[in-house]
């Protein structure tokens, strides 16, 4: 009898499950300007991170900048911009020191 005490609080579970008011949840639909921002950013940063990875610094900076100017202030844009441009120095003074030997 021990283990099935529980049985005795079942129909008030399965009550108060069955009454809970179900919520829905509306998205409220984006508009047109702020889908078309979300779109533009995503692909200079695409464009970015792509040149980056080509090691094409200098338009992988225009791209991060062009990011920036659609979300200002934007965390990831600016990161991008700071690591490309600590990126495109190292990469100078690489070939500034190899050209001299």
């Amino acid at each position: 009898m021990k283990g099935n005490i529980w049985l005795k609080y079942l129909p008030a579970i399965i009550a108060a499950t069955c009454l809970t008011p179900v919520i829905q949840i509306i998205a409220a639909p984006q508009s047109p300007a702020v889908v078309a921002q979300g779109t533009t950013y995503n692909t200079y940063m695409r464009l970015g991170y792509s040149a980056t990875a080509k090691r094409d610094y200098r338009n992988a900076l225009v791209n991060f900048r062009r990011a920036l100017r659609v979300r200002p202030g934007d965390s990831y844009a600016t990161a991008a911009v700071n690591n490309v441009s600590t990126y495109a120095r190292r990469g100078s003074s690489k070939a500034i020191f190899i050209a001299s030997n």
